[in-house]
């Protein structure tokens, strides 16, 4: 039974490198590489084949990008003379969004194939700890090696990301809105994963067209994405909400094809762990439908249906017990400002308003007319969110039939006032 379970589900997946496609491309090679042999093409990072519900392959075509550089914008350039050199100046490449890098390479060890060399120092830079978000958002690269010997080279690449830094920016900053919204101070890690994956379950929705990869289309844009955006944003929430998190690429299997896929790992009580909020999402979306079957899992449970390079990423050893999850990570400054009030949380009975997602500090004010648009309004009740709580009550005596409840945080500032009915 269990097993036809899993061939039943749906394989939400994104093919994580495809090929090269090998091309002219004239922009990149420079005028002191032409007594060398001259190699350049690009490589996709996204597109590909797709299982369908009914387990049957469609192919997509692949998507190759090519990349003209502005010779008008600096280029980065390093002199390297090893190996551990060379994929050291490319990983902080990709990990600081550069666009466009020049390295060369003189050094007493040969590489080998340099076009493989090339390709398997970037694949690698993506999965290697550190960064895993903006690494993740390499959507492709173009390429020039020009080779002057055995152990003489110089590789000039170019990258090109899913989001733009101002993009980034923008789940940055809603990411720390939504958590303030989800996370209590009091919260253990395994509740934290668990707020947060149910969160992404009933926010995004798999773009079934797969035209979307980042977290940003996925929070900001259209509400859809596939794998990648849902393991992108996994991690930032995960590590926003001081977890240790990483995004792994590898391989998923529905019982009958196996296709690159992308999921994360959380530290939970010292341990590691495997989250696949895609999975726990499957097709068709059902509003509100929240699964848990793919969090936190071990290597044995996940090994039944997904695959990786246990060499890159940590052991998941355990079985998570929720008994001993009682690790509570300190709060984060970046939940401490929130000024958001999730209107969820708000409830009034008795003459007393209840505010739920509270942090220590935070102050609430009620008003009887909205403060934003009477001048001078003061509220009718105060209270100010004590040590260790998450909610509190505040009284208050009126004879209007509407109440504005306002949140002020820990640098001041007041949210939006929230309208509910006075009873």
């Amino acid at each position: 039974m269990k097993k036809s379970k899993k061939i039943s589900r749906v394989l939400l997946s994104l093919i994580i490198v495809l090929g090269v496609s090998v091309s002219s491309i004239g922009s990149l090679v420079y005028a002191n590489q032409i007594n060398g042999k001259t190699k350049t093409g690009s490589v996709s990072l996204i597109g590909g084949n797709r299982l369908k519900q009914s387990n049957y392959i469609k192919n997509f075509s692949n998507v190759y990008a090519t990349k003209t550089i502005n010779k008008s914008e600096a280029v980065v350039t390093y002199n390297v003379t090893t190996i551990d050199e060379f994929k050291a100046k490319v990983n902080y490449a990709i990990s600081n969004r550069v666009s466009e890098v020049n390295i060369n390479y003189t050094g007493s060890k040969s590489v080998g194939d340099s076009i493989n060399f090339m390709q398997d120092t970037v694949l690698t830079a993506v999965k290697t700890a550190g960064n895993d978000y903006e690494k993740n958002l390499l959507k492709s690269y173009a390429y020039s090696i020009t080779e002057f010997g055995d152990n003489e080279f110089n590789v000039v690449y170019t990258f090109d990301y899913l989001e733009t830094k101002e993009q980034e920016n923008q789940v940055k900053a809603k990411v720390k809105e939504i958590l303030g919204q989800i996370v209590t101070p009091e919260m253990t890690e395994g509740q934290r994963v668990k707020a947060i994956n149910s969160y992404i379950c009933k926010k995004l929705s798999y773009d079934t067209t797969h035209t979307n990869f980042s977290a940003y289309e996925g929070l900001l844009g259209s509400g859809k994405t596939v794998c990648q955006g849902y393991a992108l944003l996994a991690y930032r929430m995960l590590t926003d909400a001081g977890l240790q998190a990483r995004i792994i690429t590898g391989a998923a299997y529905n019982g009958n094809d196996s296709e690159s896929h992308a999921w994360n790992m959380v530290m939970v009580g010292s341990s590691w762990y495997h989250l696949d909020t895609t999975w726990n999402d499957p097709l068709p979306d059902v509003n509100g439908r929240v699964i848990e079957t793919y969090s936190l899992c071990s290597d044995a449970e996940m090994r039944l249906d997904h695959s990786w390079d246990k060499t890159l990423f940590p052991v998941a050893s355990k079985k998570y017990n929720v008994y001993t999850d009682t690790t509570v990570p300190k709060i984060l400054a970046a939940m401490q400002k929130s000024v958001t009030l999730n209107s969820s949380y708000v409830s009034v009975a008795k003459g007393k308003v209840c505010v739920k997602g509270l942090l220590a500090g935070d102050i609430i004010n009620v008003y009887a007319v909205n403060p934003a648009l009477t001048k001078g309004a003061k509220a009718i009740s105060k209270a100010t969110v004590s040590k260790g709580y998450s909610y509190l009550f505040a009284a208050f005596k009126t004879t209007a039939s509407k109440l504005y409840v306002t949140r002020t945080s820990v640098n001041k500032l007041e949210s939006v006032a929230i309208t509910i009915k006075s009873k």
